[in-house]
């Protein structure tokens, strides 16, 4: 069994006939059977045991847009069971290394068995999204993370075409739900692409232009397949009408024309520049674009509430319910709190509401001790820029100030696809890495 473990962490090439059909099982699980979903499942347990967790990664990155479908009769998705039981064998078969992260991981985990009040199916999803992301990262390369980069947005492309066309299918009402109104008492729709929440899905949108970004400036990425890729992503976040793909996509627009004033690209960011101020001009004055309806959206309410969307007195209401006692302040609720109406839409509240101020500094002390091993991974890594070396975690952090997700595996996606692209750097740095290492 050793000896198959280390020919296989030898093997770079990725292995891509079972996970075709993995994905084949998966798109046509809705017209043939849910039990496709556990053959899938099935064969992704064969992998991860013959494999390394390089593969395994890639894996990871593919079948989270695919989510939706890969899930039990119940509802639940199988990645969740997938992940754990990945980050129980690599971490068996890995070398048990003494630092920082895993002292936290070991105190997220305890904390969270004294929260979760008996609420196991959250505690699974929990710790053992945060368990594979111990597991799993420090075994990655500069290679296998870009890897695993451009098979998410390429899975992400594809999983939104596949929504796209069957779209108002009965099969796809059946997996994500019934489309929302962009604005009400319209019959224009959200695209939701597989997700029952569009939110989540312009989360994972945003997070994979910010991605494209970082291949592009790598060099892992050529410039018409990162053009392409963009351009389709960017359409369908057009086409979820969402306030947050808006504002966010904006703020991602603007840090890649300083990322090129910072590259001293000088003529890149002066053209990125003017076809911004061109593109602001067509927003401010069309009429029947999907921009405007955006903008309806985020100028016809009447008060801050409105605006966004009920979210200020959400971040109140559960203020206030966090700050009734000492107790509930450093420890929570427990997982079994009740929704205050609706769910916080912050993902920092909703940790503190849950597990109190140690539950968040727990997770955050644990989430710095990962991006500090993950520098350390690649040594080269640290002649990047700032905003190459970030740019990715920052989208994450900004997107969860208002969506919630302690509770969704998306959330721990994106943070898997954040720290991974720490360790994507220029093909040329990578060989100053591996010299250094020697």
């Amino acid at each position: 069994m050793e000896e198959r473990r280390i020919l296989a962490e030898q093997t770079t090439e990725y292995p891509k006939l079972s996970m075709a059909l993995i994905v084949v099982l998966l798109v046509l699980s809705p017209f043939v059977s849910v039990y496709l979903s556990y053959v899938a499942f099935v064969i992704c347990v064969y992998r991860m045991a013959r494999y390394d967790a390089k593969v395994f990664a890639t894996d990871y990155c593919i079948l989270l847009p695919l989510t939706q479908l890969f899930r039990t009769d119940a509802g639940m998705s199988l990645l969740i069971w997938l992940c754990l039981v990945a980050a129980i064998w690599y971490f068996m078969w890995g070398k048990i290394r003494g630092d920082g992260a895993l002292l936290f991981l070991l105190a997220i985990m305890c904390f969270l068995l004294l929260r979760m009040q008996m609420n196991i199916r959250r505690y699974v999803l929990c710790f053992g999204q945060i368990f594979v992301l111990y597991t799993l990262l420090p075994k990655q390369d500069a290679q296998s993370s870009a890897r695993s980069a451009k098979a998410y947005c390429w899975s992400l492309a594809i999983s939104s075409f596949y929504a796209l066309l069957l779209r108002d299918t009965s099969q796809m009402v059946a997996v994500r739900g019934e489309e929302s109104a962009a604005i009400w008492g319209t019959s224009i729709m959200r695209f939701y692409g597989l997700f029952e929440d569009p939110n989540y899905y312009t989360t994972l949108l945003i997070i994979g232009l910010a991605t494209l970004c970082k291949l592009k400036d790598s060099g892992r990425m050529k410039g018409i397949t990162f053009w392409c890729l963009g351009a389709a992503l960017a359409v369908f976040g057009v086409m979820t009408y969402s306030k947050t793909f808006f504002l966010t996509f904006v703020l991602l627009g603007g840090i890649y024309i300083i990322w090129q004033f910072w590259n001293r690209k000088v003529f890149r960011g002066v053209f990125f520049s003017a076809a911004a101020f061109v593109a602001v001009l067509y927003v401010m004055y069309s009429e029947n674009s999907p921009f405007a309806i955006v903008l309806e959206r985020l100028t016809g309410g009447s008060g801050l509430a409105d605006i966004t969307t009920g979210r200020t007195d959400l971040f109140v209401l559960y203020w206030n319910a966090i700050r009734e006692n000492l107790g509930s302040l450093l420890f929570g609720l427990g997982f079994n709190a009740p929704r205050l109406g609706q769910d916080p839409h912050n993902l920092y509240i909703e940790i503190i509401y849950y597990t109190g101020f140690i539950g968040l500094g727990l997770v955050l002390a644990f989430y710095i001790s990962m991006i500090a091993r993950m520098k350390n991974n690649v040594i080269a890594v640290k002649k990047q820029n700032i905003i190459a070396k970030y740019v990715v975690i920052l989208m994450v952090a900004i997107l969860y100030l208002s969506l919630h997700g302690f509770f969704e595996l998306v959330t721990y996606g994106g943070l898997f696809i954040g720290f991974l692209s720490l360790n994507i750097i220029k093909k040329e740095e990578e060989s100053i890495t591996e010299t250094e290492m020697l």
